[in-house]
């Protein structure tokens, strides 16, 4: 053998792969087709079912999302509604402040007036009791 046909020549192992004399050589190529074309099918679907989870996914997300932002906003008007209810109770309470401030005041001159009494009754009883005291008893 000549180096020139040892390179061309398959390799011994090859000649079992090779298609037998007198079959259609493109029978094996036909059945890898079909096995590639199998297999990509699988891929496109995984692909598209993945794609379409994913879009789902998102979907749900974005739903979740404005959901919350509508529930925050509602609680954020809720809050504001609950600050307003506090303000007017602490203008009001104020308010009571001052009139409780006014009549305490009130009742400081009244308890003022009412010891200036006592002190008159006080002197008088005492006074009484001086005049009584000197008249003569059986």
């Amino acid at each position: 053998m000549s180096p020139a046909s040892y390179l061309t020549a398959p390799p011994r192992v090859a000649s079992s792969s090779l298609a037998p004399p007198g079959c259609d050589p493109s029978a094996k190529l036909r059945r890898v087709l079909l096995y590639v074309w199998v297999a990509l099918g699988i891929a496109v679907v995984a692909v598209a079912g993945a794609f379409a989870s994913a879009v789902t996914r998102g979907l749900q997300a974005w739903r979740a999302l404005a959901r919350f932002r509508r529930k925050a906003l509602e609680a954020v008007d809720d809050l504001n509604e609950r600050l307003a209810a506090v303000d007017r109770n602490v203008a009001r309470a104020g308010d009571s402040a001052v009139r409780l401030q006014r009549a305490q005041a009130d009742l400081q001159a009244s308890l003022a007036g009412a010891r200036v009494l006592a002190s008159g009754l006080s002197e008088f009883r005492a006074v009484l009791a001086y005049v009584t005291g000197l008249v003569p008893s059986k």
